[in-house]
């Protein structure tokens, strides 16, 4: 699957959020932080971490977006993102592709893992080190 194609679908995001619940959600993202944290290519960005809380504020701004809660209180992706060594496409492609085995394994369906790829893949260019 080519994870730079794939455009956001906020109705469908929501949608999908409605099916999952919220609980089913936190199980996932727990999963693909646990998968990203011991990664050989991108374990490192981990290194040091509260992977706990890290995971938690995810979990709370997918939860937003998918309109489960109404509310974030994290920081943006970029801002949340600033402090670590840069991230290059490669890593964020990674990223991706940890994110699909996570959701693939949690019983997710293709279309509804194109459906969450595609609203996390939607922050690319702010994440992404272009020139680093």
């Amino acid at each position: 699957m080519d994870f730079r194609n794939i455009a956001i679908q906020k109705p469908e995001l929501r949608a999908l959020g409605e099916r999952l619940g919220e609980g089913r959600i936190r199980a996932l993202v727990f999963d693909f932080y646990a998968r990203m944290s011991s990664d050989l290519m991108i374990g490192f960005f981990f290194d040091g971490k509260d992977l706990s809380e890290i995971s938690n504020l995810q979990t709370s701004f997918v939860l937003r977006a998918m309109g489960i809660t109404s509310s974030y209180v994290g920081r943006s992706p970029a801002n949340a993102h600033s402090e670590l060594p840069p991230i290059l496409s490669g890593h964020f492609d990674r990223r991706l592709q940890l994110l699909d085995a996570a959701l693939t394994h949690g019983g997710l369906s293709p279309e509804e893992r194109e459906v969450w790829i595609g609203f996390e893949n939607a922050f690319r260019s702010a994440i992404v080190q272009p020139n680093a």
